[in-house]
């Protein structure tokens, strides 16, 4: 059986079979020609990785992944989000110069929340849409690599206020051919930009197992939560993405493809009540994970 990646972060918990690293590792791109860049622990692995061109984070990174980037001599930017991007894309450019390489052979992975834009906040979208419009050319190819689903990519109007969009890139070489560019639970779903076709990773994961996890596990765990946490902390479902700001004790149960993903309600996300709501969720899933036959690991 596979292992179970367990990690939390202020928004959510998330268990996975298909880490951020392994998106990287096996694209087939050399490792000396590849960059990325991450703000959370579930992004430690692939910041990690021996041999890339160049890693970074922006300022307001955990202090665990700054701690990370600065073992591997990146760039532990000054700057916060999309402001910390760009300097990223600048360092990406001298270590391409150093190495040797045109930056259009550079493919660039970058996370999506807390990288490329705050918490749906899609103000810089529009220089994105410029920049990505040249990738390959005059910027690296760019993979913008996310847990977030597809429907969460498209409804939210992230992909059409960065320029993922067929009417920006359709005139772009580079990603003719190979337009599956956003890579969404954690790159084992694919978004063609072009047409906004989806595609599963199937080949690559065992089905029965993406199968146990997303079916069987999530719906043990969301037995136990419902009746060990629920009424002690006075928690509910929420059955819609859009309306949890609504309902501040809603817990979003995130319905995907390969990954199984329970959002922190709003009201606890920065309080010690939300803390202790992802500990005790980290541990039922981690119990009844490994009840179902797999191992675990806890991302932290």
């Amino acid at each position: 059986m596979s292992t179970i990646y367990l990690a939390a972060n202020t928004n959510g918990i998330d268990a996975y079979i298909w880490p951020k690293a392994k998106t990287i590792t096996e694209s087939g791109i050399p490792l000396n020609r590849a960059s990325a860049i991450g703000d959370e622990c579930i992004d430690i692995a692939m910041l990690s990785i021996n041999g890339l061109l160049a890693v970074g984070c922006p300022a307001n990174a955990q202090q665990e992944v700054k701690d990370a980037v600065l073992r591997a001599h990146g760039l532990v930017s000054g700057r916060e989000d999309y402001d910390g991007f760009r300097e990223f894309m600048g360092y990406t450019r001298e270590k391409a110069t150093m190495s040797g390489l045109d930056i259009g052979e550079v493919v660039c992975f970058s996370d999506k929340d807390g990288v490329l834009c705050g918490k749906r906040d899609y103000s810089r979208g529009s220089e994105f849409a410029k920049l990505i419009r040249r990738s390959g050319e005059d910027y690296p190819l760019m993979r913008v690599i996310t847990g977030s689903t597809v429907s969460q990519n498209r409804e939210s109007g992230f992909m059409e206020a960065y320029g993922l969009t067929p009417d920006n890139l359709r005139g772009n070489s580079a990603i003719a051919k190979d337009p599956y560019i956003v890579l969404c639970e954690n790159g084992s779903v694919r978004i063609n930009v072009l047409d906004h076709r989806d595609v599963i990773v199937s080949d690559r994961l065992d089905e029965e197992q993406v199968r146990l996890l997303t079916e069987d596990c999530r719906e043990d765990v969301m037995v136990r939560m419902e009746q060990e946490l629920f009424p002690e902390m006075n928690l509910n479902w929420e059955a819609e993405y859009m309306r949890q700001k609504d309902n501040i004790r809603g817990v979003y149960a995130v319905p995907k493809k390969t990954m199984v993903t329970f959002n922190v309600p709003q009201s606890l996300r920065t309080t010690e009540e939300g803390f202790k709501f992802r500990k005790k969720v980290l541990n039922i899933l981690d119990e009844e994970i490994r009840r179902n036959g797999f191992a675990t690991e806890i991302v932290t």
